[in-house]
């Protein structure tokens, strides 16, 4: 009876060392990024408008707090502050603003939708479509959706993230089953493996902790019988 104890309570600890990891592994960052490439432009209100979409594949939350789009060298975009919003050039707007196409006052096209103001929070296995509004001045916005590359900073509580904001082309992958060549919609940025070691060294105390309480709770029981 002692070995037959002794075998179950290896194999519980076996399976809780499993289910600790997974934990760790379906926890990490696992975020898909897409956007409409059909930027919406208001010099009115001088701001350039992108829907984005986003799916959280991790078992735990992730919120965005920060977006801003920059050039194609990855640097912020010059140009004067905003009195009005109190952000730079390429910011989000922290204000809700109709979707409307407006050039020169005459408004093109109503989307009869808002803009999304950060944070947005996601929670896991979720997704989330909105528009977001990005400042800049009079027609300025109306040149930076016509440039083919650009590129948004995504500040999250995970990690920040570069996604390419290229209007011009689209992202493909080759489906390793048939060969084929097929249309990927999403990115996904995954938590990177040196941050993965961090995060399971810090958990490392935890593990330590249940093989201590595992250790007493079997000799507990051997010693009773």
């Amino acid at each position: 009876m002692k070995i037959a104890t002794f075998v179950i309570a290896i194999i519980s600890f076996l399976m809780s060392v499993k289910n600790y990891f997974r934990d760790i592994l379906n926890s990490r960052m696992n975020l898909g990024v897409n956007f409409d490439k059909n930027l919406v432009l208001n010099d009115v209100n001088d701001a350039l408008f992108i829907k984005f979409n986003f799916v959280n594949h991790s078992s735990s939350p992730l919120t965005i707090f920060n977006l801003k789009l920059l050039d194609k060298d990855k640097h912020p975009y010059d140009g004067q502050d905003s009195e009005e919003y109190g952000v730079a050039p390429g910011d989000a707007i922290p204000t809700k603003i109709n979707v409307v196409e407006r050039f020169h006052v005459t408004p093109v096209k109503d989307y009869s939708e808002c803009s999304a103001i950060l944070p947005v929070t996601l929670a896991p296995y979720t997704a989330k479509s909105d528009y977001f509004s990005f400042f800049f001045e009079g027609q300025e916005g109306n040149n930076i959706r016509n440039t083919p590359e650009n590129y948004l900073l995504i500040q999250t509580t995970k990690g920040n993230i570069i996604y390419p904001l290229n209007t011009g082309c689209y992202s493909y992958e080759i489906d390793e089953k048939t060969g084929l060549t097929l249309l990927h919609p999403y990115k996904f940025y995954k938590t990177n493996f040196t941050n993965f070691l961090k995060a399971l060294v810090v958990k490392i105390p935890i593990l330590v902790r249940k093989v201590k309480q595992l250790k007493q709770t079997t000799l507990e029981k051997l010693n009773k019988r």
